[in-house]
């Protein structure tokens, strides 16, 4: 059976239950993949389904790329762009539609000038006549939208525009385009050559030489200028990026210019904001409902489902001798998540409590999802990730809560690995003199992990808490310290507020 054809079954297994248990949330499937003929490869993707889709409903697609360094889960962990959408639905803001995010390697979504990875027309002829015959779609231009960060944004204007019989709206946020000069000076030459000449032609030269026909035909700063106003004057267009950008300051400045000397219909906003998600998910919003108010209004067809209420918190998975609560979702949904490594002594009522203030945080916008795992002493992260694949196995995507636990428990698990992006310390125990150790560890691994560290002013380990501040300190390690009298009967008062910090370090 080829790969498509499994696709095609798990398809249409979702499709036929869906019908029987429909969610308040979408559908979020993260571990799709094509067999490319084109690539020789097989491309993973992501996608992301409404909340009501039901055989003989069919919805608009939008195609969302990722930057440098990202993946086909970089909107959907980064962005959740599930949540976001659904936000805006309810809200009666823009109708639902298909959120398909492939992985764009670094080949800017361009065929390589020499023919050895010709990643647009994968796209344009593989993925999405895939798309289109595996999920219910509406398969034409006025149902069909590009959009990306970045990379992805130069890849969106680009293709975008490039086929512009095949998309209806471009959204570019913070597109990675250059103006010519920038283009012929950039260095090193080595980074050039990997970024740019490989694909556009150009490897090993500086100056004009850069500039081949190649690249001119793939750039968006050079397309708007062999399009007739008249052929864009349909298309929804928004470039969107923060205003303390470095570089591609000048060149977005010099595009919104040239689209308006061409008479170019598009929206262009700068905002507060630089090269990353925080900029990105808030330009996000207005960029759905650009996308969505071009579509024809009620695109859906079909027969809608009933929406049903959340059914409460799923039940515990039990890995190990340790309990990992994951975060709501819909019951059909197949993705990954950061986890929440929590070591201390919380019976049911107390971690059922725990993960209920997580899923208020992220209803309330405020974090991302994240799964808690409530970690036995016998365990480790590395035995729970292996028998749980809905956990994110990534440092990055990994962070610790110690409350009323010793320190040398904390320093065990992440002594001979940089194993967390964050952890926090709450009345921690043990013996001033514990305090080097987990200074020095901390020290050894450098950037990660960022500490927070809280106790009680009367606690008799206080010393412990007070010299690991000053060692962070004095070793200029960036941290948080609080001496706080927590309110009695409350659990964990600052639970959300720690939430809050552990989001921002996993989703920097």
């Amino acid at each position: 059976m080829t790969m498509t054809r499994n696709i095609r079954h798990t398809a249409t297994a979702l499709f036929a239950a869906a019908a029987l248990s429909a969610s308040a949330l979408p559908v979020e499937i993260e571990e799709c993949s094509i067999a490319s003929k084109a690539l020789g490869r097989d491309v993973a993707y992501s996608v992301i389904l409404p909340e009501g889709v039901l055989d003989g409903t069919r919805y608009p697609v939008l195609y969302l790329f990722h930057g440098i360094g990202g993946d086909k889960s970089s909107w959907m962990e980064y962005g959740d762009i599930a949540r976001a959408m659904q936000h805006l639905v309810d809200a009666g803001e823009i109708q639902p539609m298909i959120i398909v995010s492939p992985d764009g390697y670094l080949s800017y979504y361009s065929d390589a000038i020499d023919g050895s990875f010709p990643y647009e027309s994968f796209f344009t002829k593989e993925l999405m006549a895939a798309v289109d015959s595996l999920y219910p779609t509406i398969a034409n231009r006025e149902h069909r939208a590009v959009g990306g960060f970045s990379m992805g944004g130069f890849g969106a204007l680009s293709c975008g525009l490039r086929n512009r019989d095949r998309f209806c709206a471009i959204a570019a946020l913070s597109p990675s385009i250059r103006t010519d000069g920038q283009y012929c000076a950039e260095g090193p030459q080595e980074g050039w050559d990997n970024q740019w000449g490989r694909t556009f032609g150009g490897k090993g030269l500086s100056g004009s030489g850069r500039l081949t026909g190649y690249y001119k035909a793939r750039s968006p700063y050079h397309i708007i200028d062999t399009i007739p106003a008249a052929e864009l004057a349909d298309m929804a267009l928004l470039v969107d990026i923060g205003d303390t950008e470095g570089s591609l300051t000048a060149s977005n400045e010099q595009l919104h210019r040239r689209l308006n000397e061409r008479g170019i219909a598009h929206t262009y906003i700068v905002r507060d904001g630089g090269h990353d998600f925080e900029c990105w998910n808030a330009a996000m919003p207005g960029a759905l409902r650009m996308i969505s108010a071009r579509f024809p209004q009620n695109a859906a067809t079909g027969t809608k489902a009933v929406r049903t209420p959340d059914g409460g918190h799923a039940a515990p998975l039990k890995v190990s001798r340790s309990e990992v609560y994951m975060p709501q979702q819909n019951p059909l949904s197949r993705r990954r998540y950061p986890v929440i490594y929590l070591c201390g002594d919380f019976n049911a009522s107390q971690r059922l409590e725990l993960s209920s203030r997580a899923d208020a945080m992220v209803k309330a916008g405020r974090t991302a999802p994240m799964a808690l795992c409530f970690l036995d002493p016998a365990d480790t992260p590395a035995k729970i990730e292996a028998e749980a694949p809905s956990l994110r196995a990534s440092q990055r995507m990994r962070a610790l809560v110690s409350v009323g636990r010793p320190v040398s428990e904390v320093n065990a698990l992440h002594k001979d690995a940089n194993m967390f992006t964050s952890i926090i310390l709450s009345e921690p125990l043990g013996p001033e003199s514990e305090a080097d150790e987990t200074v020095a560890i901390i020290k050894s691994h450098g950037r990660y992990p960022r500490l927070w560290i809280e106790q009680r002013p009367a606690a008799a380990d206080y010393p412990l808490a007070s010299r690991l501040h000053i060692l962070l300190r004095d070793n200029d390690l960036r941290h948080e310290y609080r001496v706080a009298h927590p309110a009695a009967g409350t659990l964990l008062p600052h639970w959300e507020e720690w939430l809050v910090a552990l989001d921002r370090r996993i989703h920097i």
